[in-house]
């Protein structure tokens, strides 16, 4: 059983993705391009997930080694749904705010609780509530859209990342998410002609390049939405820097 611990990345981009903390490896939300799946090799397993163990002095050691390296932030939640393991999201959000570290919590599947909006509010973490791509197990998008007005009515920052095809229309839900929040827009890109059939892309408007078929046009109905960027449009790779305003 592996602890839970603040790793630094190598490839990213984003400020808010040079370190991650995971409070489990593995997930059951059954997302299409899951990255727990890609990365575990686990071939259909979602359901094998492994809860990691929250060790708060191991935790508080890791966080130190980051900052030393001048990083401020972590996305907590790449390889897993915080909002299916509460108690150790709990554990973090404490080490992280009597550290003085900030968060980036990332979840289709978190349920409105205090002690969660209490820890976010008191460390000026940002919640990222997403919708999309599709899952099988994950709360619907609606349902997900509520426990974010709970949280931010609780007065916690939150943020939703709208990940969709800019290529065709925009749904009238994501145009509720945009009016009722500040959001980023993540451009889908697709892994394969398969699962870009699955969505009903036209892969005209992409190119298919080191593995995945990427946007190459916006619709013209997302055009004046996209102000926050974290991805990739026409061979340009933007970051929002996941809004933390580090960095800006």
């Amino acid at each position: 059983m592996s602890k839970i611990e603040a790793i630094i990345g190598g490839k990213a981009v984003g400020l808010a993705d040079q370190a991650s903390i995971e409070p489990a490896f593995g997930c059951k939300n059954r997302c299409v391009g899951c990255y727990g799946k890609k990365s575990s090799q686990r071939g259909e397993g979602y359901d094998n997930v492994l809860s990691k163990e929250f060790d708060k002095e191991h935790l508080v050691k890791s966080i130190k080694r980051v900052k030393a390296k001048g990083i401020e932030v972590a996305r907590v939640g790449k390889h897993c749904d915080p909002g299916n393991h509460i108690d150790n999201l709990n554990g973090i959000l404490d080490c992280c705010n009597n550290e003085s570290f900030g968060c980036v919590v990332v979840s289709k599947s978190i349920i409105f609780n205090i002690p969660t909006a209490e820890l976010l509010k008191k460390g000026n973490h940002i919640l990222h509530v997403s919708l999309g791509p599709h899952t099988d197990k994950a709360p619907a998008e609606e349902d997900r859209i509520r426990e974010a007005v709970k949280f931010e009515k609780w007065g916690c920052k939150v943020v939703i990342r709208l990940t969709r095809d800019i290529t065709q229309w925009i749904t009238p839900l994501d145009k509720k998410a945009l009016r009722l929040f500040e959001c980023i827009v993540t451009p889908m890109r697709y892994p394969s002609k398969d699962i870009a059939a699955f969505y009903r892309a036209d892969l005209d408007n992409f190119l298919f390049k080191n593995g995945y078929y990427r946007p190459q046009i916006v619709h013209e109905s997302w055009k004046e939405y996209m102000q926050n960027v974290c991805g990739e449009v026409r061979d340009k790779i933007y970051c929002c820097n996941c809004l933390t305003g580090i960095g800006e």
